[in-house]
């Protein structure tokens, strides 16, 4: 399971790994292709992913840690600054130029292909 914030039909992810330095392999995922299909529950929601910048990320990071306060602790333990994710539901027009079909594969696929996998890299 991954932790996120719901913001208005979007979704916010942060991939601090629970304070890891190693990236989830959901992150390089969806660098790779950033459309992804998003299961809660039984619902199952086709996403387009984009990393938040400037006062975008302030302002979802800020909302993030008011949900989860440990983002904060987690950022004092990495070398790194985490990327703030967007998801959004997919569009018409990425189903019309046919970018809803990209498979982004298992979190393992990716992953491994990247070389950085962990038991925690689960989505």
């Amino acid at each position: 399971p991954v932790l996120y914030l719901e913001h208005g039909e979007a979704m916010i992810l942060i991939d601090t790994n629970g304070g890891n330095e190693k990236l989830p392999g959901w992150s390089y995922n969806l660098k790779a292709t950033p459309w992804a299909e998003v299961e809660i529950g039984r619902r199952k929601i086709a996403v387009t992913a984009r990393v938040a910048e400037g006062t975008e990320r302030e302002e979802l990071w800020r909302a993030s840690v008011d949900q989860y306060a440990g983002f904060d602790d987690y950022v004092k333990w990495m070398k790194r600054t985490p990327s703030v994710w967007m998801l959004e539901p997919a569009t018409k027009a990425g189903v019309e130029d046919g970018s809803e079909d990209a498979d982004v594969g298992t979190t393992r696929e990716s992953a491994a292909a990247a070389g950085d996998t962990a038991p925690s890299d689960i989505i």
